[in-house]
């Protein structure tokens, strides 16, 4: 008897746990190198700006919750070898960078900010900010984080936002989505010579800084 309870309890777990998994759509731009995947019952929407490469909307009604990823080519740090790539992130895509970003919106006010954050194989940085902007209706007051990768020439650009109150609600979407951001692998990050090992131990993976969570550069 009890190993009938033991199977029927894990045959009820195994249902349970089937049950509460979430269908994911898988998204590729094969131009410029980058995957992710996001809920499936998110839908895609066009985007706004010349180099918006998806945009996707949550079913979040007048909460307004959106991602988006953006690329813009940089070739000019292309010169420097890998083991100095987290030094050129904090030249390349540092705060000052943001601050010229999110000046496109109105009103912005920054709440975080940090270097050596993790998108896809990138070192990037991640900003929080408050900002408003039009919506149909009327100005909304959002508040949206924003993750920034230079790699192989591009400037990967993430970014999620909904209405203020609203935004906890949401950010373990968002930040959910940003984990599953993968890049083509085109460069190769081993290097010869006596150079301090940036990353602190054998195939240690930087690590992005949230109060909360963390997305690991990928290896």
């Amino acid at each position: 008897m009890r190993v009938f309870h033991t199977i029927a309890a894990f045959l009820f777990l195994t249902l349970l746990s089937t049950s509460v998994q979430a269908n994911v759509v898988f998204w590729e731009d094969s131009k410029h190198g980058v995957t992710l995947t996001y809920p499936d019952d998110w839908r895609r929407i066009n985007s706004q700006k010349p180099d918006d490469i998806l945009t996707i909307a949550a079913p979040s009604g007048d909460e307004q919750a959106f991602c988006k990823i953006r690329v813009r080519d940089n070739q000019k740090y292309m010169i420097y070898p890998p083991h100095l790539h987290p030094d050129v992130q904090k030249v390349a895509v540092n705060k000052v960078f943001w601050q010229n970003y999110i000046a496109d919106f109105y009103n912005p006010v920054f709440e975080i900010y940090h270097d050596e954050a993790g998108l896809g194989r990138g070192y990037g940085s991640y900003a929080l900010a408050e900002f408003t902007n039009d919506f149909t209706g009327g100005q909304m007051r959002r508040r949206g984080m924003f993750l920034a990768s230079l790699y192989n020439g591009d400037v990967y650009i993430f970014e999620c936002s909904a209405e203020r109150l609203a935004y906890e609600t949401w950010a373990p979407s968002f930040f959910s989505i940003a984990r599953s951001v993968k890049f083509d692998k085109t460069i190769n990050e081993n290097y010869t010579g006596n150079y301090r090992d940036f990353l602190d131990g054998p195939n240690q993976p930087m690590y992005f800084r949230d109060i909360r969570r963390t997305i690991g550069r990928q290896e």
